[in-house]
């Protein structure tokens, strides 16, 4: 779940793409990416079983 590399396209999706970046962290611990999710419960969940 760590970003190693983003294209322009990917950081204009989610802030979170950045390379150093650890997806399954920023789910839970970042503000902002609750914002991002219709539904931050499941983003949860989904992170936590892949």
């Amino acid at each position: 779940m760590d970003v190693l590399a983003a294209n322009p396209l990917a950081r204009a999706l989610s802030p979170q793409f950045r390379p150093g970046v650890n997806l399954l962290r920023a789910v839970f611990l970042d503000p902002r990416d609750r914002e991002l999710h219709q539904d931050w419960e499941r983003a949860t969940e989904e992170s936590v079983s892949g």
